[in-house]
């Protein structure tokens, strides 16, 4: 008998997609202020490019099904 993982739920393949594209176009964003095309403060961009990594690692997180990436009900 094969134990074959159950299959991932659309809404969590859409989240997963709206997380690593939010981590992408936040570091996309940083990286534009740090280069000098954009404005405000330069310390921010360094936050955004933090919240940016967590998005993507999210979105991986959420797309592999890793259980450190959400919580299964009992």
């Amino acid at each position: 008998m094969q134990s074959s993982k159950p299959k991932r739920p659309l809404g969590v393949t859409a989240i997963s997609i709206v997380a690593a594209a939010g981590g992408l176009l936040s570091l996309f964003g940083a990286a534009s202020r740090i280069a000098g095309m954009g404005t405000g403060p330069v310390e921010l961009a360094y936050i955004v490019i933090i919240f940016g990594v967590l998005g993507l690692l999210l979105g991986a997180g959420f797309f592999a099904g890793a259980k450190w990436a959400g919580w299964r009900a009992s």
